[in-house]
């Protein structure tokens, strides 16, 4: 029987100093592994409130330190999923190092976090024969079993054109991590060189003026320069548009107050104008007027009879 040969309560009771003492059932009740996280407590100086009789063990004292339960991790239901499936096994690590799981207990105490085709994978490859399966050799069969046979070498495949592009470098390192987490294999060399060669290239130059180098520098240095490079640059930006918008505001502003001078020094000059050619016109009607008389005069007169001397002489007289 698989579930009583694992009984976490039996053969790990840890043996009291002092077996007489009051304390040794509700401190260390049967030890092992019993879903939490605990340890044994020392308890604290007796206080003038406590009676000897645990009353007073409620309250936060000094002399008592709690660690914080480990947190279950999420059911994982065998999706072809690399988000879902490394967030089960990085929960189910810290579930199991937190919780001081033993060696023995650690595949079944995961088991209860599966269901669908990775329970099915448990149920069918693992449970009957759990004595010859550790940890890590369950996660790597349990991703076989829920992942296409293909998949790491698809994943190869997208590795080797995968470049930054429009990410920023986090994001970009971020990917390229699961990209090779996910093959399996690489030296840490070659992941600086895939690192260095995906940049966009404006990094891959600066990094080499900051005297950077992927045969020599490492992955977390390089990753470190090139965040501090995005972020100059961004800042770098941020200025430069400040102050080409200051700029625009201030030539829409000169050309408002140029067009309001403008309009109205024509408004002045139009009254200036209108102002001096008046008198010129006036001057220019009477000079045109006096001509056209004079002329109407030339062309009437070029029409009259002359008079006679005599017509003359009595015109004189009268």
């Amino acid at each position: 029987d698989i579930d009583s040969a694992h009984d976490p309560k039996r053969g790990n009771r840890r043996e009291d100093p002092d077996p007489d003492s009051s304390d040794s059932s509700s401190d260390d009740d049967g030890g092992g592994y019993d879903g939490g996280d605990r340890r044994r407590r020392r308890d604290p100086e007796p206080s003038d409130d406590d009676d000897g009789d645990g009353a007073g063990r409620g309250n936060q004292q000094e002399g008592y330190y709690t660690r914080l339960k480990p947190t279950a991790p999420e059911k994982y239901d065998g999706s072809a999923d690399t988000i879902k499936f490394y967030q089960f096994v990085n929960q189910g690590s810290r579930y199991l190092k937190r919780g001081k799981v033993p060696e023995w207990d650690q595949i079944p105490e995961l088991s209860n976090f599966l269901k669908g085709k990775a329970y099915e994978f448990y149920l069918n490859e693992v449970s009957m024969e759990i004595e010859e399966w550790d940890v890590p050799s369950f996660f790597r069969e349990l991703f076989n079993a829920c992942f296409p046979p293909n998949f790491r070498m698809d994943q190869q495949k997208k590795l080797e054109t995968f470049e930054q592009g429009s990410l920023n470098v986090r994001e970009y390192s971020a990917k390229l991590k699961m990209f090779y987490r996910v093959v399996g294999y690489a030296h840490k060399r070659e992941k600086v060189r895939k690192l260095w060669r995906g940049f966009v290239p404006r990094i891959r130059q600066r990094l080499y003026e900051m005297g950077l180098d992927p045969e020599r520098s490492g992955w977390g240095e390089v990753v470190a320069a090139a965040e501090n490079l995005e972020i100059a640059r961004a800042m770098g930006n941020d200025g430069s548009r400040r102050e080409r918008d200051h700029n625009q505001r201030q030539d829409r502003g000169g050309r408002d107050g140029g067009r309001t001078s403008g309009n109205n020094q024509t408004s002045v000059n139009s009254t200036t104008v209108r102002q001096e050619r008046r008198p010129d016109n006036r001057r220019n009607e009477r000079s045109g007027n006096n001509q056209a008389s004079t002329s109407n005069s030339d062309a009437n007169g070029g029409r009259r009879r002359r008079l006679t001397e005599s017509e003359m002489a009595r015109y004189r007289r009268e």
